[in-house]
């Protein structure tokens, strides 16, 4: 698995992660439509960020009637198969860290999938705030493989 790690002391809250990840997906520059939620208020200092952790042992997987959400084909993160999801939003109330969203214009939930494995919010944040990692096979970070 992998996931992105944010460094809250290097972000400066400029919000090009969230503006490039919403363009990116829904061609709308929205922070309303970024898979990454970056609260520009400053908490303790710092900025604070809300993105996917890819859990090994994902609720909104769990919670999913329709089965809609599963590891990518590398094993590698979570993805939504939009043809089986019915936009019950389950996903959505059952995700503990408040990760997924809900399009409600396009009736549908939305996660961070990592780009497809390139995620475009590490690739453009001027501080390097955001890093691609990759976990162990137990769920714990794997320091040997970055």
């Amino acid at each position: 698995m992998k996931r992105i790690k944010f460094k809250a002391g290097l972000c400066q809250g400029c919000m090009t992660c969230v503006t490039f990840c919403s363009q990116k997906h829904t061609g709308i520059a929205s922070p309303k439509l970024s898979r990454i939620i970056i609260d520009p208020g400053i908490f303790d200092g710092k900025h604070k960020a809300t993105i996917c952790i890819q859990c090994t042992k994902a609720k909104c997987v769990e919670v999913c009637p329709n089965k809609a959400i599963s590891l990518s084909a590398e094993g590698t993160y979570w993805e939504i198969n939009y043809d089986l999801c019915d936009g019950c939003g389950l996903c959505v109330e059952n995700c503990p860290f408040n990760a997924m969203r809900y399009n409600s214009r396009e009736e549908i939930p939305f996660k961070c999938d990592l780009c497809g494995g390139d995620p475009e919010c590490v690739k453009v944040c001027p501080t390097n705030a955001l890093t691609l990692i990759e976990l162990s096979k137990t769920g714990g970070l794997n320091h040997d493989k970055k």
